[in-house]
């Protein structure tokens, strides 16, 4: 599709941006680290995603490891599912999975505040991460209003 100069551009719909990260993580697996196991996350996880609340954002956050490098990464959805920003970051020796937990929320709440992000809802993996912040242990990292809707497994 060819994009004409002061044309917006189109996001690709929630499904779509989900199918293209896990074949690009597949397909980096694979290059990378053969010996490696597929990545556990079902490949109908993203059917339970449920929209923030309207004028609002998510941000999904996510870690894990890859040979000798901790990998974590989130991406932020309006009440649409229309992707807004996403950030990735791999980071080498290796972290405990909880800890690339704790920095992809760090770096997504960071990024929220660039981007003027105001309001979003933090969905992640980690109950140690959920408690935390419900225990107000982590709201000073910026100044962005938080409101944890879930954890998945």
């Amino acid at each position: 599709m060819e994009q004409h100069p002061g044309e917006p551009v189109k996001s690709p719909n929630v499904m779509d941006t989900v199918c293209f990260i896990n074949s690009y993580l597949s397909t980096c697996v694979a290059a990378f680290a053969p010996e490696l196991m597929p990545l556990p996350h079902s490949p109908n996880a993203a059917d339970h995603w449920e929209a923030p609340i309207m004028g609002t954002y998510k941000l999904n956050v996510d870690s894990g490891r890859i040979g000798n490098y901790t990998v974590y990464a989130g991406i932020f959805r309006d009440d649409r599912g229309k992707c807004v920003g996403w950030f990735s970051k791999s980071i080498s020796p290796p972290i405990d999975p909880e800890h690339g937990e704790y920095m992809a929320a760090k770096s997504g709440l960071a990024f929220a505040r660039f981007l003027g992000l105001r309001t979003i809802t933090l969905e992640t993996d980690c109950l140690t991460l959920v408690s935390a912040i419900n225990e107000n242990l982590m709201l000073n990292l910026c100044s962005t209003s938080l409101r944890i809707s879930r954890f998945y497994s």
